[in-house]
């Protein structure tokens, strides 16, 4: 009776008799191939037996500790890279690499999620090209969103959108402060216009306001949007740092609708006004609360919360003009002819 000879190492094999083919045969005492330099050739490899056939490529200096598995079990093919990182490099430059860290892309590579390509916007101006490293596309609702998700139980951590900005070149340093007027994070929407994908429409912006320090970093949020006919972000409304809302355009109140000022006793609601020789702003009309519940009026005020007169005399608005007098006068006779306003 004939018996069965296997051979390990380098052979012919039929496979579907038509295709002959070389291959590598592992002994099925260890199904391990290694590869390794010839100073390394008796070293004790120490490496756990493999139900499948297995290639270990050793590294030069430790060839015993540092090696790349490559297998395949039937049902997984697994890449292993045991002591070491695992790089993917393009053309000897390395553009992906696979630590204990995590998965690190390079600095001027990205990735792109559903297409073959980055596509190019513009920095914001409409015109001068901009090309995301990262991008996400898609053509439904479902493969054109991305999703932050965080499942706790303590209710102050959530899933956190950040932006950062150093004042330094280098990555990851600290050493450089950031400036005033410094834009630290940027949101802007954009729109195709038939011949490109580089026009805004809003812009929501996170500004330094103010000179930064250790441990103080002042900020405004700019809110921004595009005009009919133009493709051109314009300033709309600014959150400044000590939190003052300051509007770019007419303040425009929805039907039934109001503005309310803080509840409480002895508060007030102002509106303020700048003249053009100072930056100091000036009550023209104080609401308050005190007042309203004893007189149930709305008091016109300079400084005090004390009803003044139906008319406003021009000497008493040394920092405005007498075309601001004439026009207070004009609103106060029209409130006192509603009701409005009691005439004292």
């Amino acid at each position: 009776m004939a018996t069965s000879t296997k051979h390990s190492g380098f052979k012919w094999t039929v496979g579907d008799e038509s295709n002959e083919a070389l291959a590598i045969v592992t002994p099925d005492a260890n199904n391990a191939l290694h590869i390794t330099d010839a100073n390394a050739a008796t070293t004790d490899w120490n490496v756990s037996a493999v139900n499948n056939p297995t290639v270990s490529i050793h590294g030069a200096t430790a060839p015993a500790t540092t090696y790349l598995q490559l297998d395949c079990d039937g049902t997984d093919s697994t890449i292993d890279a045991v002591g070491t990182n695992l790089k993917l490099a393009v053309a000897g430059t390395d553009e992906l690499l696979l630590s204990s860290v995590g998965l690190l892309v390079a600095d001027t590579y990205g990735l792109v999620v559903g297409h073959t390509s980055q596509l190019t916007i513009s920095d914001g101006d409409g015109a001068t090209n901009l090309i995301p490293e990262t991008q996400f596309l898609g053509s439904a609702q479902a493969d054109g969103s991305a999703m932050l998700g965080t499942f706790n139980t303590t209710n102050t951590i959530a899933s956190t959108l950040a932006f950062l900005k150093g004042g330094s070149a280098t990555i990851g340093s600290a050493t450089v402060i950031v400036a005033d007027n410094e834009y630290i994070g940027r949101i802007i929407a954009y729109g195709c216009d038939g011949v490109d994908l580089e026009s805004p429409v809003a812009e929501i912006r996170f500004v330094i306001n103010g000179t930064p320090g250790t441990g103080d970093m002042p900020g405004s949020i700019e809110f921004f949007t595009t005009a009919d006919a133009g493709e051109t972000l314009t300033k709309a409304l600014t959150l400044e740092q000590d939190q003052k809302a300051v509007f770019a355009a007419n303040l425009s109140i929805a039907d039934a609708k109001s503005i309310q000022g803080v509840s409480g006793n002895n508060k007030t609601l102002s509106i303020q006004v700048g003249s053009g020789t100072s930056a100091t702003l000036q009550d023209i009309i104080k609401v308050s609360s005190a007042t309203l519940l004893t007189k149930t009026e709305l008091g016109f005020y300079n400084t005090t919360p004390t009803p003044q007169a139906s008319a406003i005399a021009q000497t008493t608005t040394s920092a405005g003009n007498s075309n601001v007098s004439v026009g207070l006068n004009s609103v106060l006779d029209i409130l006192s002819g509603v009701g409005l306003m009691a005439a004292t």
